[in-house]
């Protein structure tokens, strides 16, 4: 929450006092003239900020440590995977090109280390699917070559352990995307190397670290099955199924410890229920239906806990945006994106806002360079 106060006088004996208090869903005015104080509250809306200065979708959005956010890779215009690499400052609003990485590539994964560097895995361009791996350094504007996965993926996930290491789950082997990637692999940042570990075949799948540092990965081609990663023995095991299988979904760790996976489609059915997956007993139970059907949309949990889901695909991109309130249970509908878009990202910054970028408004249709806030 965040509060700013502005104080004038109108007359010799008479001030006035405005008060603004923002948290994630509403902004809250406050004026006090003379004995007069009157309280307005308003929903959060979006608004635009800086273009970057190329469009694209399929790329990635993670927050640095600076409070920065890197957009790395991606389509332009669904054709061109591009190297063209792009720092937002949210106290400027402003877009700016940085270095550009060893290898243009999409459908990869950009996870922040836990030394600040920002390791970018795998993808593909071309006729080409990558094992190649870098690392950003952000302070000196540098990218630096570290060591390749042993199997080249794109559609993959990567998940930062407890322990600082990386986790590489699933993905295709092929450009035509016929062959799964069978093995996992773990990344030690402190040698730069990568090992494999237990195996579990799997795209379009969510994994998430959760508060006990096991990883849930739920969804994709394994039907309604989860399954936890235990790092200390490095092998999966199944836990309780959902009720629905889904793929295109979003997951979402809640401050309560539990994992909310809301949307996705099932032989190309939008859905629009929700589970919630409880650790502790590891089983699955109904978190509502959302308003919309939707998938490839953005989940984002706020400081307040709640859960913003926004845009996503349901025979066309959706400008719809819900919040989740896992304390009742219940889902509500803000204010819409200024445009509709699915295959975009969304970074909860420093301050609380989200910032939206990129994605596309159809499957044949052209990327986006607009960027939102809320």
């Amino acid at each position: 929450m965040q509060t700013s106060t502005f104080q004038a006088r109108t007359s010799a004996t008479e001030s006035v006092t405005a008060t603004t208090t923002t948290t994630e869903s509403t902004i809250t005015v406050t004026t006090t003239t003379g004995p007069i104080t009157t309280t307005t509250t308003l929903p959060r809306e979006w608004f635009v900020t800086g273009e970057m200065a190329v469009s694209r979708t399929l790329h990635t959005l993670p927050l640095l440590p600076n409070g920065k956010v890197l957009v790395t890779g991606g389509k332009i215009n669904g054709i061109d995977v591009m190297k063209i690499t792009e720092l937002y400052d949210p106290s400027t609003g402003i877009w700016k090109i940085v270095n550009e990485p060893y290898h243009p590539r999409s459908y990869h994964t950009a996870t922040v280390l836990e030394n600040g560097l920002v390791l970018v895995t795998g993808g593909r361009h071309s006729n080409l699917v990558l094992s190649a791996a870098e690392l950003y350094n952000v302070s000196a504007d540098t990218w630096i070559t570290t060591g390749s996965m042993n199997h080249q993926r794109s559609h993959h996930t990567a998940t930062l352990l407890k322990n600082g290491k990386v986790l590489v789950t699933g993905g295709y082997y092929d450009i035509s995307c016929s062959i799964l990637v069978r093995n996992d692999e773990l990344y030690n940042p402190s040698i730069g190397t990568w090992r494999n570990t237990d195996k579990m075949s799997n795209i379009y799948h969510t994994t998430t670290l959760l508060s006990n540092g096991k990883v849930l990965m739920a969804g994709g081609l394994h039907g309604v099955s989860s399954q936890l990663y235990d790092p200390l023995t490095g092998t999966w095991n199944k836990t309780g199924p959902m009720s629905d299988w889904r793929q295109g979904h979003s997951a979402s760790l809640l401050k309560n410890g539990s994992v909310l996976v809301a949307g996705g489609n099932q032989n190309g059915w939008g859905l629009f229920n929700a589970e919630l997956y409880d650790p502790s007993t590891g089983t699955w139970k109904p978190a509502g239906n959302m308003n919309f059907r939707r998938s490839y949309h953005t989940a984002s949990v706020l400081p307040d806990g709640k859960v913003l889901v926004a845009g996503g695909d349901y025979y066309g991109s959706l400008d719809s945006v819900e919040l989740y309130d896992p304390l009742l249970n219940t889902w509500s509908i803000v204010h819409s994106l200024i445009k509709g878009r699915f295959r975009h990202t969304a970074t909860v910054l420093a301050d609380g806002k989200v910032l939206i970028a990129g994605g596309q408004q159809s499957f044949n249709d052209y990327s986006l360079d607009i960027t939102e806030l809320y």
